[in-house]
């Protein structure tokens, strides 16, 4: 999920930052009308004046006009599948080009728990991760096929994955090393990327800036707080693609 934790965390905030400033108002209002009962006029004007100060941020949101909030960026989303059948779907959607791993793509789905045994053995940077998957999900096959892929996607190098503070320059960093970034020649130094922004206005940005490659970011959800990246080509494209292969199909010969 895409900043919702830090939304619900700025929200929250808001709440108690304007609780708190309206018990110190009303604390100073109402100190202020019992002195002025008892004749403290000096204190009483102490406590019209903190009132007045800590009710000011409340009241003056009324005359202040408020900046209408900025665009959500215009992202193609997916989110991350959990069955067999969808995994393989968006796989193919990703990572269809690539035959060798396709390959293994299928042979994960088909035997997870042997699979990611296997890549346990092997060595590298995510033989761990692997084996803790299969320690953690040892009874849940259809999880361990969900969140191994995951993995497996990611050490193949078709998605990239970002925690949600992540800076342009790490954004830049890591997108150049997916597969169809260096295959295709999708540039990202050249394009428009605001430093101040974030991951799905980066990949907004370089969709525009793909566009002549037909190529553009996918952004998947795994209900987490990170963003997951990959690569996959124009619907446009695709269709294209697929008419000029259904074209040149070698045509039967007949028998004279």
């Amino acid at each position: 999920m895409f900043k919702v934790y830090d939304k619900i965390k700025d929200a929250f905030s808001a709440f108690l930052g304007a609780l708190l400033l309206l018990l110190f108002a009303g604390g100073s209002g109402w100190m202020a009308f019992i002195m002025f009962q008892r004749g403290s006029w000096l204190i009483g004007a102490i406590g019209v004046i903190g009132a007045v100060f800590f009710s000011s941020p409340l009241w003056a949101g009324l005359f202040i006009t408020k900046k209408e909030p900025e665009p959500e960026p215009v992202v193609t989303k997916v989110d991350w599948p959990t069955d067999k059948a969808a995994l393989l779907k968006l796989a193919q959607t990703v990572a269809g080009d690539d035959a060798e791993v396709m390959q293994l793509v299928k042979d994960s789905l088909a035997s997870p728990e042997a699979f990611y045994a296997a890549r346990s053995e092997l060595e590298g940077e995510y033989a761990d991760e692997y084996y803790e998957m299969l320690d953690t999900y040892k009874d849940k096959p259809d999880t361990l096929r969900s969140e191994g892929l995951l993995v497996l996607l990611e050490e193949l190098r078709v998605i990239v994955r970002f925690d949600w503070k992540a800076d342009l320059d790490s954004f830049q960093g890591m997108m150049p090393r997916l597969k169809r970034v260096q295959r295709y020649g999708l540039n990202l130094f050249d394009a428009p990327l605001d430093e101040a922004a974030y991951v799905p206005r980066w990949c907004e940005a370089l969709d525009k800036f793909w566009k002549p490659k037909h190529y553009h970011t996918l952004l998947i959800d795994t209900q987490s707080d990170e963003y997951v990246v990959a690569v996959a080509p124009n619907r446009s494209s695709s269709a294209k693609t697929k008419a000029s292969a259904k074209n040149q199909a070698p045509k039967s010969k007949t028998k004279n």
